[in-house]
């Protein structure tokens, strides 16, 4: 049964979700006696299946940066840090990559940071 819905599966491949390729994959790996340590066996099973899961996670990887970028870009424009800082406060916390932020951070005077 699992090679039957393999092989149809990997006819629609461009289709499927990336968790339908996920549970496809831990099928094959888990249910598959033949399959079960044969590395080769698996790579040929999936391999249909590798061009729509690598373009999902480029596509995921390109959105989730400009999210980010868009959200740094907003916070740098809105300024919240002169009107949310009271003296003695010198210091900024950031968390993750924001290399923008850290200098506007910076050329204001605040110690940035990171985490």
């Amino acid at each position: 049964v699992l090679q039957r819905i393999t092989a149809r599966a990997a006819e629609v491949a461009d289709d499927l979700s990336w968790w339908s390729i996920a549970h496809l994959e831990y099928a094959l790996r888990t249910a598959d006696d033949a399959a079960i340590g044969d590395e080769q066996l698996l790579e040929r099973r999936l391999r249909p299946f590798v061009r729509h899961a690598v373009a999902h996670e480029v596509e995921v990887h390109r959105a989730s940066n400009v999210f980010h970028a868009e959200a740094e870009a907003a916070t740098i424009v809105a300024e919240p840090w002169r009107r949310a800082l009271k003296p003695p406060a010198r210091r900024a916390l950031v968390v993750g990559h924001a290399p923008g932020l850290q200098k506007a951070l910076s050329s204001d005077g605040l110690e940035v940071l990171t985490w």
